[in-house]
């Protein structure tokens, strides 16, 4: 078959499935979702598995990881896995905890890879620096996968650092370190994306300008939903 759907009912088995999809040729899409999910459900953990699976995949179109309570953990997995995936084209991490660093990972992730077309990561829990005073700008910063490309390193490492074996920090920063910036830098060098969906985003006015001057250097940015922002 070229579609699976599953509940949470069998999500013990989810590192075994990935492990399989590493070589998998007939897979196109997969979709993941708790539809019972609530507030207080622990993470349905992905890590390393979904990761590789990412990199060594070539058949998977369309993968759904929706309201299963990810976190930055697995986003951050997800976007070193996008780094070497090429086959790819539609990621929905939607109604998940994922916050800003676990965005701007995907987000930087993106500005290497050149098949994913449509990417939702809306209603997280992701907002600007401004809007997090008690926030340092080192928590904020986006997790490089050991694969993804770096122009600069850096002794300086957030606790989320860890997450990975040698992630460095992203160089694409603005002064006040938000994923707004990161996500502009995409924005700025990505051809392939044309669906895009931050819903739920808490952008500050400043990261809202940087987005819509990138856009002026896109052409491939079709659909850009930034509800509730």
């Amino acid at each position: 078959g070229t579609n699976l759907q599953f509940s949470t009912a069998i999500m013990k088995s989810l590192n075994t499935l990935f492990k399989v999809l590493e070589h998998h040729s007939a897979l196109h899409e997969l979709k993941i979702y708790n539809p019972r999910a609530s507030a207080n459900d622990d993470e349905i953990v992905m890590g390393e598995p979904i990761r590789d699976m990412l990199k060594t995949n070539t058949s998977l179109k369309y993968l759904m990881l929706h309201e299963l309570g990810l976190t930055d953990w697995t986003a951050t997995h997800i976007a070193a896995g996008l780094v070497d995936n090429h086959s790819l084209e539609k990621l929905d991490i939607s109604k998940n905890k994922t916050t800003s660093v676990g965005a701007a990972s995907i987000f930087k992730a993106l500005e290497f890879n050149n098949t994913l077309k449509s990417l939702d990561i809306s209603i997280n829990k992701i907002q600007c620096r401004l809007h997090s005073p008690h926030s340092s700008s080192q928590q904020l910063q986006p997790v490089l996968p050991p694969s993804l490309p770096s122009t600069q390193t850096t002794t300086s490492h957030s606790p989320s650092l860890s997450l990975l074996d040698t992630p460095s920090p992203s160089p694409v920063t603005t002064q006040d370190g938000c994923v707004g910036s990161t996500m502009a830098g995409m924005l700025h060098c990505n051809r392939t994306l044309t669906d895009l969906d931050i819903t739920y985003f808490v952008l500050t006015p400043q990261c809202s300008v940087a987005v819509f001057n990138a856009l002026q250097h896109n052409s491939s940015l079709k659909k850009l939903n930034m509800t509730c922002n």
